[in-house]
């Protein structure tokens, strides 16, 4: 299994444990319902691993090569996390123009 790197809140370790909570992204669902029930926190072992990937020590010249593979990583996540708040935003105007829609028919 590979390791997580995020921290799964310590409430809901039990519940994705058994699987009755699934992580998407970064956020952790009921399995059932699809519901929200919380957000998990990144655990700052992406540098590790990568050092650990390229066999890369702490320090020297090849610090450079795995802080910027790491930075790469998160500018790459933020960018997908801007790509998914642009589709909510495209889906609450569509919400709100079916509101006032059904406003304007009543």
């Amino acid at each position: 299994m590979t390791p997580l790197l995020y921290q799964i809140p310590a409430e809901l370790v039990k519940r994705f444990a058994t699987g009755e909570v699934q992580l998407y992204g970064a956020v952790l669902k009921e399995a059932a319902t699809g519901f929200i029930v919380g957000h998990v926190q990144q655990t700052g072992l992406m540098e590790p691993a990568i050092r650990s990937i390229l066999g890369i020590a702490t320090g020297g010249p090849a610090n450079f090569i795995a802080t910027a593979i790491t930075g790469a990583v998160g500018v790459y996540q933020n960018h997908r996390i801007g790509e998914q708040l642009t589709q909510v935003q495209s889906s609450l105007a569509l919400v709100q123009n079916l509101q006032i829609a059904g406003l304007l028919v009543s």
